[in-house]
């Protein structure tokens, strides 16, 4: 499943945008690492209605498998996977995209504004020459789609995205659980609380393992969260499935997910640091190379 790493964050950086469904890829002559995709052309990734520009797809999660619809990825991958139906690669989809929108993510409001606002000053004097070259759109043109894409579209894209892929069933309707800090310097004995989804159970674990073993089933160190229940902390023994709920008393990784009878949540992971305390043999492990 690692290999489709690459396929994803095409997919999913794609989406965000309204740029042709162009792509191209790059990778070894033997095998190895697998391809990396880029999009092709990005011009237009930023139209939008009030600043249209020409033949974007405008239903971009739109698929079969394989076809050539909008949703369908680079060489139809994208749809032709999704459409085997696998359940591991279904919930690695949903965390990858969790990762990009949710908790600061690269394709959050203010992730995708700070750098778009730092390239646009450094092109803002170079752009009279460029317009000058090609006479499609004026300098004053040119800020005002910049201002128009600042204050309207970034805010509200990430959300819009989020319900194109819920409506056609690329993330799952199940969300995942909220914690009361995302991480972060605390003081041992921080006792992390949950936000429970609308639906659905939460198991957490503390020792970097995923809650989720391949196939759905749950993981033998993933234990029930239920507030007031007994506290459990890293190190220590795991009784058994009883509910508890997790209290940090050093650096810790903590993977939450949220599941309703065989559906599971995207993967919520932090990294919870005492205050003063150094990384320890043990403390963090490495899950994926790219």
């Amino acid at each position: 499943m690692g290999r489709c790493a690459a396929v994803h964050r095409f997919y999913i950086l794609w989406i965000f945008g309204r740029c042709e469904d162009e792509y191209r890829c790059v990778g070894p002559i033997t095998p190895g690492s697998g391809f990396k995709f880029y999009i092709n052309d990005a011009d237009g990734f930023f139209q939008f209605a009030s600043h249209p520009w020409y033949g974007e797809p405008s239903y971009r999660t739109a698929q079969r498998a394989p076809g050539r619809q909008a949703g369908d990825g680079p060489g139809s991958l994208f749809s032709t996977l999704f459409a085997g139906g696998d359940p591991d690669y279904r919930v690695l989809l949903a965390d990858r995209i969790y990762k990009a929108y949710f908790n600061e993510g690269a394709l959050t409001p203010a992730r995708t504004a700070a750098p778009l606002n730092v390239r646009c000053d450094e092109l803002e004097a170079v752009f009279v020459a460029e317009a000058a070259r090609w006479g499609y759109r004026t300098p004053a043109d040119w800020l005002a789609v910049r201002e128009d894409v600042s204050s309207r579209w970034l805010p509200t894209r990430t959300e819009v995205v989020l319900g194109e892929l819920r409506a056609a069933g690329l993330y799952p309707g199940l969300d995942a659980a909220l914690l009361n800090q995302l991480g972060g310097v605390v003081r041992a004995g921080f006792e992390v609380f949950f936000t429970d989804p609308p639906k659905g159970d939460i198991f957490f674990t503390i020792d970097g393992s995923d809650p989720r073993l391949p196939g759905g089933v749950l993981a033998p160190a993933a234990r029930r969260y239920a507030a007031g229940a007994l506290p459990i902390r890293p190190g220590s023994p795991l009784l058994s499935s009883i509910a508890t709920r997790p209290v940090i008393d050093r650096n810790t990784v903590l993977k939450v997910r949220a599941c309703e009878g065989k559906q599971w949540s995207a993967l919520n992971e932090t990294y919870f640091q005492t205050d003063g305390g150094a990384l320890k043999p043990g403390e963090i492990t490495i899950m994926e190379l790219n």
